[in-house]
């Protein structure tokens, strides 16, 4: 879940970057269906539900009702299907209440990936990552996390990127048994321009990346068991303007140190349990060799000076 919120976080870089005032919205595909069997609502009519529930910010409540309703669902079903898509509250109270009403395996499953999830966004992140139970994305090869990013305050109202989690897609297409967990997102760019156009907005010519440049990374993060502990402190490297990744697959120090050198990465942070407890993180300098032990806002004033 981790890469999950990873990619949510660089969407809303992304558009930041563009000066956009932009927000996700997130939800589960296993909590929907887990909604959807606790509405009492047969498995084989789950993937017809999703997409009328997809439609709930084009056609609104009482749409949905009626294509449910043309659909033959049962009028029981659907009263707790939108009773449970119109929870309000924070994203605690809305999860809270929901448990109290999931009581099925799936469903139980999908607030606990959608609890993870969130638990990597820090109070001041999450203003702008909404929790939207009725979210669908009707296609149907994803598993788990979706989302989909709006702007603010514009005439625009269709979405600029959305995505998720589709673990079995790639397993069903070679006809294997192997895991190739899988999330990805994708950028509308003919709404993102039409943003632009209605705001009145000329986008400014970013400057290139040099063809010499592996990679635009300044900073790789090493987490020794201090994964989310490194997923904040990345935050904090963005926040200062600093081109940050982590590891995210639990790779040893060394092999770790292998791939920022062979890709180019000028700085490596190190955090373990140690450097924890000092409250210092371990900053080398993948050039030099240079190793020193700083605060997080030490190292990020070191960095910026030799970019300077």
């Amino acid at each position: 879940m981790i890469v999950d919120s990873e990619i949510i976080l660089l969407a809303l870089d992304a558009f930041k970057e563009l000066g956009l005032d932009a927000y996700v919205e997130v939800n589960n595909r296993k909590l929907l269906r887990g909604i959807i069997e606790f509405a009492g609502i047969p498995e084989s009519l789950a993937n017809s539900v999703i997409i009328s529930v997809d439609k709930m910010n084009k056609v609104g409540k009482d749409g949905v009702i009626k294509e449910l309703d043309d659909k033959r669902i049962a009028r029981d079903s659907i009263s707790k299907l939108i009773s449970a898509f119109s929870l309000n509250g924070s994203f605690d109270e809305k999860l809270n209440m929901l448990k109290g009403l999931i009581n099925n395996e799936v469903g139980k499953e999908g607030l606990k990936e959608i609890e993870e999830t969130f638990s990597y966004f820090s109070e001041g992140q999450k203003k702008n990552i909404i929790f939207n139970a009725s979210l669908a994305r009707g296609l149907g090869y994803y598993t788990g996390t979706i989302f989909e990013g709006f702007v603010r305050n514009s005439e625009v109202t269709s979405s600029i990127c959305g995505g998720g989690r589709y673990d079995k897609m790639i397993p069903g297409l070679l006809q294997n048994e192997r895991e190739y967990p899988c999330v990805g997102i994708s950028f509308g760019l003919d709404v993102i321009t039409d943003v632009f156009k209605t705001a009145k907005k000329a986008a400014e010519a970013g400057s290139g990346v040099g063809s010499d440049k592996k990679t635009v990374v300044k900073v790789y993060v090493i987490p020794i068991k201090t994964t989310k502990e490194c997923f904040g402190i990345c935050s904090e490297l963005r926040k200062a303007g600093i081109n940050a990744d982590m590891d995210f697959q639990g790779r040893g120090v060394s092999k770790n140190l292998d791939y920022a050198n062979s890709e180019g990465i000028p700085f490596v942070i190190i955090i373990g349990p140690k450097e924890l407890g000092e409250k210092k993180v371990k900053l080398k300098n993948m050039i030099s060799g240079e190793e020193e032990m700083l605060t997080a806002k030490g190292a990020i004033t070191r960095i910026k000076k030799a970019k300077a």
